[in-house]
């Protein structure tokens, strides 16, 4: 009984984990203006894939 009542806990745990380090290893995909952007040294860019307090590039 004991180790039916730990795998309740620890396969959706293991599930969320996975998740949530594929979503940190994942690159979002860079918008043409941000691609471009790079070419220059002093432009800077908004990104909408970032929460708004990060989106300078």
């Amino acid at each position: 009984m004991k180790i039916k009542s730990l795998l309740a806990y620890v396969v959706p745990l293991f599930v969320l984990f996975s998740l949530v380090v594929t979503v940190q290893v994942s690159v979002p995909p860079e918008s043409p203006s941000v691609l471009a952007c790079k070419r220059y040294a002093s432009c800077v860019a908004m990104s909408s894939s970032v929460p708004n307090w990060l989106n300078l590039r």
